[in-house]
């Protein structure tokens, strides 16, 4: 059985938001013990659709065992959880299994500069640019732009190893870069969970089981 079911980064309410995916993903894993939200589930001042309220159901219904951590999106200061599903919200979540110390955290906190992404125009500049630039991801340009958004996800997985050392955890999941990374060479091991709102064209979450395995998990979009 699925100890823990991972997804991050939906950013519900957003034009390009995979809803119907995401939907259908949390569905498929009701069953399992624990769901952890990774940061980002809401898009700021975003509007929400007919299955995103479906959304807010579902993550209502079954809040009692859903972990809420927030995101660079949803702060614990903006009460965006809170207000739609009346649920605490955490900055990390640290828990033990089968012997491993895990802790969840977005990883927004490893982002040097992410504070410039605390301006709106900045942060949706950034989106709508590398979603256009994905219309040439098999061009050199777009293998550009993988290369470098590759290298920002090895910057957030060093720093986020250096916390789980100094920290004594021995594996980290984060979010945040919305693509899929993992580093195992040596404890701590980082994992990161990719996202519902990607740049690639798949859509990607984490398991863990009752070993304290993880699995990335890929999913086709529907939307």
């Amino acid at each position: 059985m699925e100890q823990i079911v991972s997804f991050s980064d939906a950013h519900l309410g957003n034009y390009y938001a995979r809803s119907k995916t995401f939907l259908q993903t949390l569905e498929r894993h009701e069953g399992a013990k624990q769901l952890i939200s990774l940061g980002d589930l809401f898009e700021r001042d975003g509007v929400l659709s007919a299955t995103e309220w479906k959304i807010i159901e579902f993550l209502r219904a079954y809040r009692e065992k859903i972990v809420f951590i927030e995101g660079n999106h949803d702060p614990i200061e903006g009460g965006i959880i809170k207000r739609f599903i009346g649920a605490k919200v955490r900055k990390k979540y640290v828990v033990t299994i089968n012997g491993k110390k895990f802790c969840f955290r977005h990883g927004h906190q490893f982002h040097d500069s992410y504070g410039i992404y605390n301006w709106r125009i900045v942060d949706r500049v950034s989106l709508h640019l590398l979603r256009f630039l994905q219309c040439f991801k098999n061009t050199p340009v777009g293998r550009i732009v993988k290369a470098c958004h590759t290298k920002f996800s090895e910057r957030i997985a060093k720093k986020a190893k250096q916390y789980a050392y100094q920290n004594k955890f021995d594996v980290i999941v984060c979010a945040h870069t919305h693509q899929v990374f993992a580093d195992c060479a040596i404890q701590p091991h980082y994992y990161n969970c990719g996202g519902f709102l990607t740049f690639d064209d798949t859509c990607s979450y984490v398991t863990v089981n009752e070993l304290g395995e993880i699995l990335h998990h890929h999913v086709d979009p529907i939307d």
